[in-house]
């Protein structure tokens, strides 16, 4: 994720899909947004 994001230079949007936990999908969300990455539950 972090390399997708070229290292937080761009923006990158996660979302849970239907087979995916929400709260799985946003355990590391505070570290991905350090990086400007997004995750959401859905």
């Amino acid at each position: 994720m972090v390399r997708l994001s070229a290292n937080g230079t761009r923006g990158l949007v996660i979302i849970a899909g239907n087979h995916d936990n929400p709260d799985r999908i946003m355990a590391p969300a505070q570290l991905a947004a350090r990086n400007g990455i997004v995750l959401e539950r859905m």
